[in-house]
Formats: structure tokens, sequence, C-alpha cells
């Protein structure tokens, strides 16, 4: 377990959490549900680390793979990897990242998209530069939890091409059809290490903080592009997915989502 406080700027208080590392401890409250259980996820993870989570024994636990039925045609990802987002290099990425995006907003003029940028203080860099150009009027950007679900709304209801940017939109959204054409992934959303739990839990176990990272980006393509007719482009621009790349290749990165990578 670890433990922390957090101060709670909005009433002057403070909060005390604690948090459990592992699942595995709890999870004869799942297993004893059935005599089979079956988990079903269009990215679960690696399988030695999705097993070592729930305390399962690896032996005992099929593993089944299937392939994509949403063309591959369908769901480009173009692999900008334009310079790393990281604390270290944004200055220096930064200015060359909002030239790609004037473009990338250019090119889909007249279609809905979506920017995600994994913390606020991006998306507040990319919102305040745009906001002095014609695609101002475009753009909506929830700067709290509290403002997504009316700006999603806003989203919908918009005649115009409208773009949202956010931090916190890489799942449980849904872009079909119309709703969004593209994409662009601005920084590669690592879980967050000021989270005491995640922060220890990297450090017992390096391969997991990846699987979940990659988790996120593999959920994140999946935002635009929802049945066999849908269609949607997404662009990887921050650099720093080589690590993950370098690191694990085709060993962890779904093959349906591998095919449609486009590196030009």
């Amino acid at each position: 377990w670890v433990y922390w406080r957090e101060s709670e700027p909005r009433n002057g208080g403070e909060s005390c959490i604690a948090k459990p590392l592992q699942a595995a401890d709890y999870a004869d409250i799942l297993l004893g549900a059935g005599a089979y259980l079956i988990y079903m996820s269009a990215y679960p993870g690696f399988k030695r680390v999705f097993c070592e989570s729930l305390g399962l024994d690896e032996g005992m636990v099929a593993w089944k793979e299937l392939d994509s039925n949403f063309p591959v045609r369908n769901r480009p990802i173009y692999m900008g990897l334009i310079g790393s987002m990281s604390k270290r290099n944004f200055s220096e990425t930064m200015p060359v990242m909002l030239k790609v995006l004037q473009k990338i907003l250019d090119t889909h003029a007249s279609q809905k998209g979506l920017i995600h940028t994994a913390t606020y203080k991006i998306g507040e860099a990319v919102y305040d530069y745009f906001m002095g150009t014609k695609h101002s009027k475009r753009l909506l950007f929830p700067q709290n939890a509290d403002e997504r679900e009316g700006c999603f709304t806003r989203h919908q209801a918009s005649q115009n091409a409208s773009v949202l940017i956010s931090p916190s939109m890489m799942e449980g959204f849904d872009f079909a059809e119309n709703l969004a054409r593209w994409q662009a992934i601005v920084k590669i959303p690592f879980p967050y290490l000021g989270d005491r739990q995640v922060a220890a839990k990297k450090d017992q176990n390096q391969e997991w903080y990846d699987t979940e990272t990659i988790k996120s980006v593999v959920q994140t393509t999946g935002r635009i592009v929802r049945s066999e007719t849908d269609q949607g482009v997404t662009y990887i621009l921050d650099a720093d997915f080589s690590i993950l790349w370098d690191k694990y290749g085709k060993r962890l990165f779904p093959k349906w989502w591998t095919d449609a990578m486009v590196w030009e």
C-alpha cells in the first residue's frame, strides 16, 4: 500500500489517500464469481503482466488474440515523431509542433477532429497559439474535467468543423463518423507519476508502466474509427513513442494496430 496527503485548493482542506499496489490480493472476489471467467478488451496488454497484476497462474490462462475487422485503409496511423515532448525537450519541440498542427488543421479544414495533449499545460499552449489564427472559432478546450461533457456536447451539436483540445479524452468518448475524421496525439500519455501509486508500481515493475502507456496509445487511436465503415486518420507526433517502439516493437503492440502504421 501507499499512503499520502494532498491539499484541496477548492475548500482549503486536505485529502488522505491510501491505495494498494496490487490487485492480486483481492482477486478472489472476482475469481470466485464463476468456474470460468472471460476477460475481453481491445488491448489487455502483455499476458504475463496481466496475469501478475491479478495473481493468476499464467499457465492456467488461455490467451486468444483476434484480428480487427476494421479495414486498415480506414484507420491509418501516421508516425510524425517530430520531437520529444518531455519536460526537458518541451521548449525546443513545441514551436515545431505548433507548425505541424497548423498544417494538420489546414489539411482538415472542413472536418471535425481531436488534439490529444496529455496535460492541461500543453492543451493551453496549443489553444492560446491558435486563438490568433483563422482556426480560432473551431477550437473547444475544456480546461478541467468538469467541462469535458459540456464541450463534447457542443462539439456534437456544432455545424462547424470544430476541434476538441483535451488531455483527457483518450478513452470513454465516442467520436463516430463525422464527429472526428482525424486526431493528433501531441504527447504520448505516460501514466502520471505524480500519483504515488503509479510511481511506486513503476519502481516495482517498469514493464507494467510501459504496458499501461501502450494501452493508452491504442485506446486513443480507437476514439475516431468506431465501425467497419467508419474512417479516420491518426497522427502520432511525439517522438517519445520511439522509446516504446525501440524497446518492444511488435512484441507488445497488437498486430492489427501495427498494420495501420504509416512511417512515411
